[in-house]
């Protein structure tokens, strides 16, 4: 397995933590179940811990391309990378902030409702960033789709 083969594995993570979090959050909140809104808060979080692999792999990844495929575009690999920092961050911000959410919101009957939907508007941006992030990976190598 090369950097190229670990990088693909690992980004498609990320993005479909955010989105099972993000629907798990909306259901459990719909239906005010606590125990299921806790295991959204765990996925968020873990979609945040998911997407360092994916960020760092990038490098790696691209050097890869550069050195064994030819007719990549450098300019399209550099606007993935920068549109991959801001995904990145976001989903640091989104997976810090279900942490506090959880946190804050485990010992007490009632939850902080703000927190929760704070948790889903930043969370809704993420997940349409790490989207773009993915379409424009995909412009890389896959020339029908730009």
């Amino acid at each position: 397995m090369n950097a190229a083969h670990f990088h693909l594995l690992v980004n498609h993570l990320p993005l479909a933590g955010l989105l099972f979090g993000l629907l798990l959050l909306v259901g459990a909140t719909l239906f005010n179940s606590k125990p299921v809104t806790n295991t959204a808060y765990l996925i968020l979080i873990l979609a945040a811990v998911l997407v360092f692999p994916a960020y760092f792999s990038g490098e790696g990844a691209e050097h890869t391309l550069m050195d064994k495929v030819e007719g990549i575009e450098k300019s399209l690999i550099h606007e993935h990378e920068e549109a991959a920092l801001i995904s990145f961050i976001l989903t640091l911000i989104v997976g810090a902030l279900a942490g506090v959410t959880l946190f804050i919101n485990s010992g007490k009957k009632k939850e902080n409702k703000f927190l929760v939907y704070l948790l889903m508007i930043v969370g809704l941006f993420a997940l349409a960033s790490i989207a773009q992030v993915a379409k424009l990976g995909g412009e890389i190598r896959h020339t029908e789709i730009r």
